[in-house]
């Protein structure tokens, strides 16, 4: 199935923004900003209206829960630990205390995913509460996500020593069955709310980040942006797609795409 770009792409924020989230339920964008002098955490409508401060002590790679009450982030403190909140800021808590950055809730909201640095990145899952840390990779993996439909975890790995660049990778949620999807240079991905795509980005054109899309077994490799785009992620209806660009040369900010 073909993905078209039914527009251009809107601006959603003008005093920076970085690695957008949605809301389960399509209402709202979570995402980190230095705007106020460091990293932290913001929200705001899904229209870009209401942009309000989350966290004031630092904050990024923020994540919704499934169920939208909770918000998942790391890098705190200089460090880069997984901290869970409610989704307006309050009853902030300390998951992991060795390291363990880039969380990622399970769909049914059960686990989080998360690969810390001190371990050479690798993907460990635990428990939604912080126990029960298992690891999932050996011979590295970082920039994760989970399918929607939670079998299955697509990952980011140097593991092929022979391509310099980064691929994209596939395997269950027990950690079996790894299958790499991509020849060429891959980054950031995000699965598709039907789990029938992955959105990602890559630079194999020569003329910069842009952000592309594949069938989730890695077939039929489409170009999406032109003008540069990284961290894209999908809106829960399938639609939309938002991301992050310097693409006007004064900055990241959110930038929205409609898709059919």
């Amino acid at each position: 199935m073909t993905v078209t770009v039914r527009n251009p792409p809107q601006r959603l924020t003008n005093e920076g923004g970085e690695w957008a989230e949605w809301s389960p339920d399509g209402e709202k964008i979570v995402f980190m900003s230095d705007r106020d002098g460091d990293f932290d955490i913001y929200v705001m409508d899904a229209d870009g209206k209401n942009q309000e401060r989350l966290t004031d002590s630092g904050g990024e790679w923020p994540v919704w829960s499934p169920d939208g009450e909770k918000i998942a982030f790391s890098h705190r403190d200089f460090g880069s630990d997984t901290y869970v909140m409610d989704a307006d800021g309050e009853n902030e808590e300390r998951l992991t205390d060795s390291d363990g950055g880039s969380p990622r809730w399970s769909p049914d909201g059960e686990k989080i995913a998360f690969s810390p640095y001190d371990s050479g990145l690798d993907i460990y899952v635990m428990d939604a509460d912080g126990g029960n840390q298992e690891l999932l990779t050996e011979e590295g993996g970082h920039w994760l996500v989970w399918s929607p439909d939670g079998k299955k975890i697509a990952f980011l790995s140097h593991r092929d020593r022979d391509d310099p660049g980064r691929g994209i990778y596939v395997i269950d949620a027990d950690g079996d069955n790894e299958k790499r999807l991509t020849d060429s240079d891959g980054d950031w991905l995000v699965w598709s709310p039907d789990g029938e795509k992955i959105a990602f980005v890559s630079h194999r054109a020569g003329d910069g980040f842009n952000i592309y899309v594949m069938d989730a077994d890695g077939d039929n490799q489409e170009r999406l942006t032109k003008e540069g785009g990284w961290a894209p992620v999908w809106s829960p209806d399938g639609d939309r797609i938002a991301f992050m660009s310097d693409r006007n040369g004064d900055g990241f900010d959110i930038y929205l795409i409609q898709i059919e």
